[in-house]
């Protein structure tokens, strides 16, 4: 759904047309910089008004402007604050890419760590919400599959995922008792997909897998071995929590062709012994290939 700067538009008889088709998609607009409206049109005609949805602290007050109207406070500063009138900028700004807004990004005191983007498309981008020790980030391709998903709560849990264009993830990393501790803040998640086991159970690697964190186990990957979650995968590399009793698992993945090692849970010993039940696949070990 487009989103575009009012001015992109032209009203005949109360329908509002772009490039000389009644418009559908969200209006903006905007005077001397500052959002005075912004609505859902179909076949031209307003339908609802706009609500910025991912921005929970957002109400009928805040203040809403063209990014191009704001100022930085000190010109020299790599990320400076940004000011309105002079005073630091609390409220939501907008970025257009022409007609197009691409953007909508939410200040504190003239400092931002949330925004939300967009194709020109109007499909979303990325989702990036940040709070004091809690956060969330999403990223799509422009195809509309997922790219990125994380969650975060600083000093406690974790998870991890990268997707390729097709929807299979090549990295994993998770810490802490993430499964468990969700649950606390799950009314928060504007992405809901893969705050349990089974839905993490579902998921599907393509040829390459990265695997990290001090969460990631012998259980988790057993699991998702059995469930066939490895059965494309031909490279795969550790940084995890796993023990060598995850190495069964790993000898019945067929096409794998390269390990490499970077886990503490795990010795040189360990990566010999599994080179001698795999000795076609090339093993690293903390940088050393490992031949027998």
């Amino acid at each position: 759904m487009l989103r575009v700067n009012k001015i992109a538009l032209r009203e005949i008889e109360g329908v509002l047309f772009y490039k000389g088709e009644p418009f559908n998609g969200i209006v903006f607009s905007l005077n001397d910089g500052i959002l005075i409206d912004a609505f859902k049109c179909e076949s031209g005609f307003r339908k609802e008004e706009y609500s910025f949805q991912y921005f929970s602290n957002i109400t009928e007050t805040t203040t809403v402007v063209d990014m191009d109207i704001l100022e930085a406070e000190n010109d020299d500063d790599y990320e400076a604050f940004q000011c309105l009138n002079g005073n630091r900028f609390s409220g939501v700004a907008l970025e257009f890419d022409g007609d197009f807004c691409t953007g909508e990004i939410f200040f504190v005191r003239g400092w931002s760590d949330s925004q939300i983007t967009y194709f020109q498309s109007g499909k979303l981008d990325s989702v990036e919400l940040i709070e004091e020790r809690f956060s969330q980030i999403y990223q799509w391709h422009d195809s509309g599959q997922l790219k990125r998903f994380e969650i975060s709560e600083r000093d406690s849990f974790s998870i991890s995922l990268a997707f390729n264009s097709v929807g299979e993830f090549s990295a994993f990393g998770l810490e802490g008792d993430y499964f468990e501790k969700i649950k606390r803040v799950i009314k928060k998640i504007k992405l809901p997909l893969y705050t349990d086991k089974t839905s993490v159970y579902k998921l599907t690697s393509g040829s390459f897998a990265s695997l990290s964190g001090s969460a990631f186990n012998d259980d988790i990957f057993k699991i998702m071995s059995l469930k066939g979650c490895f059965n494309k995968t031909q490279n795969i590399v550790l940084h995890t929590a796993m023990t060598k009793k995850s190495f069964s698992n790993l000898k019945d993945l067929n096409h794998l062709v390269r390990l490499v090692i970077n886990s503490n849970s795990l010795e040189l010993k360990d990566a010999k012994n599994l080179k001698l039940a795999k000795p076609n696949c090339y093993i690293e070990f903390k940088g050393q290939e490992i031949t027998v």
